[in-house]
């Protein structure tokens, strides 16, 4: 329910020029070359037009997330602190109007959701602070919260049960292709050398840093760094 693509209208702007305080997405430094046109490709996004359809391919996908995490945790019986529903707090007018497009696509779009006041905030999330400034809550009762370490350790003990074999403290440092399949040359810090492994198949799931291990198999990865944070918490009842 809150797929919010960050090629949105308006963004190019408060993205670009420095004195925008209305978002939390900067620029570490003026892009080089090569980023350039990136950031290019990435503002022809950013009309209305291209935006819902980003926010409808976006949907499509966690969709299939949602399916894919309910009939895995059916499957393998995993056991993570999770809460149904998401609460997202919109603190200005000003913000409220920009949320206007999301606002816009979302009733068309068939996905429940309630929007109220900083009244209705406090019902959804009782644990908010009474003196904090709120506008708008838009709330999503089929969005979820998971607690994602503790559903990626019960992961790792589901497949190893399975007969999965998992290894920590190595670093890729090379993916090769070879007659046979695919090799891989791996550092391992408890050695402290470097030892190569042969694999039929890999499947990188390595962020950005994939861009660089792909590279001299020349394959291209349209893919920039976007560093974020999140804050959990503890609440007493």
């Amino acid at each position: 329910g809150w797929p919010s693509p960050l090629a949105a209208p308006g963004m190019a702007w408060d993205l670009l020029y420095p004195g925008s305080s209305s978002t939390a997405i900067r620029l570490a430094q003026w892009p080089r070359p090569s980023e350039a046109a990136w950031l290019l490709r990435w503002w022809l996004q950013t009309g209305k037009k291209a935006y819902a359809a980003q926010q409808s391919a976006a949907l499509a996908l966690t969709q299939l997330s949602q399916r894919e995490l309910t009939r895995t945790n059916a499957e393998l019986g995993l056991d993570y602190e999770a809460t149904e529903g998401l609460t997202v707090l919109v603190r200005s007018a000003h913000d409220r109007e920009r949320l206007d497009p999301y606002l816009q696509w979302l009733q068309t779009s068939d996905l429940p959701h309630h929007v109220g006041d900083a009244a209705f905030a406090l019902t959804k999330e009782p644990a908010l602070n009474l003196d904090t400034p709120l506008h708008t809550a838009i709330h999503l009762p089929r969005d979820g919260v998971g607690n994602c370490r503790q559903f990626t350790g019960a992961l790792k003990l589901a497949v190893q049960e399975r007969g999965a074999e998992c290894s920590f403290g190595h670093t890729v440092r090379a993916i090769r292709a070879t007659d046979t399949g695919v090799e891989l040359e791996v550092h391992i810090q408890k050695n402290a050398s470097d030892t190569r492994l042969s694999f039929d198949k890999v499947v990188l799931c390595s962020g950005v840093a994939s861009t660089g291990l792909l590279k001299p198999l020349d394959i291209p990865l349209p893919l920039r760094q976007l560093r974020s944070h999140s804050l959990s918490a503890n609440l007493r009842d």
